[in-house]
């Protein structure tokens, strides 16, 4: 992780020195809406969103009306609970949520500027490649779970105590991983200088960063199911300083 760190940081620097006149930095934050697949053993699903943060800064180069960005932010994931029908096996979706599996997470982005209004207003499409810094991998798995209806027996693994009771473990897969991110923002502009803005974007991971295995126990029978993190959803305000002013 403190490779990684000297890497970027280096990087903002060289960026500084080569390039003052269009140059910048940012800050961003907002919600990180992670969505799950749930499927069981009697062949019903259900697809869900949780609700968890994202924060983070970059550094960025303007050339023209496109950039090239590199930035640095801490994902804050949680993972939804079902509500489960001991009866039928029919999932439903649950108001709670338990913590997920966290990362850091590097962008480097590539976007497009139109702005209007003499500069004032501006869209930004753009698109990302993350590489995805697990910081709850570990080479004993599972690293999480969750439960209804059990307790810790001495001694013994999480056993049920009742007939209707579930039981899930979390599996981080790996430590890395990689994804695609397409993004739209809009904002305005405080003299050419800073920018205010709104950011929509859509994040795609090759793999799943968390998934689950869930045991449903009951008086009739024993249902297993598996849920697993497919892709994600973010909503951020971010901040935007240009430190020289910007050409046309």
């Amino acid at each position: 992780m403190r490779k990684l760190a000297i890497i970027l940081t280096t990087l903002m620097l060289s960026a500084t020195c080569l390039a003052q006149n269009r140059f910048y930095i940012g800050y961003e934050n907002g919600g990180l809406f992670d969505r799950y697949h749930y499927v069981n053993s009697k062949g019903y699903s259900l697809t869900q969103s949780s609700i968890g943060g994202v924060f983070g800064g970059y550094a960025g180069y303007k050339i023209n009306s496109y950039n090239l960005e590199m930035g640095f932010y801490g994902y804050f994931s949680s993972h939804p609970f079902v509500d489960y029908d001991y009866n039928s096996g029919i999932p439903a979706k649950s108001g709670s949520m338990g913590s997920g599996a966290e990362s850091w997470v590097i962008p480097i982005r590539f976007g497009k500027e139109f702005t209007f209004s003499d500069e004032k207003f501006f869209l930004k499409p753009e698109i990302a490649f993350n590489t995805i810094v697990s910081r709850d991998y570990s080479e004993n798995q599972p690293t999480m779970g969750w439960g209804e209806n059990v307790s810790m027996f001495p001694g013994d693994p999480y056993i049920p105590v009742s007939s209707d009771s579930t039981r899930a473990y979390g599996y981080v897969g790996s430590r890395m991983n990689f994804g695609i991110e397409t993004a739209l923002s809009a904002g305005y502009r405080f003299k050419k200088k800073a920018d205010i803005y709104i950011k929509g974007s859509y994040l795609a991971n090759f793999n799943p960063l968390y998934y689950e295995t869930i045991t449903h126990y009951s008086a009739a029978e024993t249902v297993n199911a598996s849920s697993v993190s497919v892709n994600a959803f973010q909503f951020q305000i971010g901040l935007r300083y240009y430190f020289a002013k910007r050409e046309k």
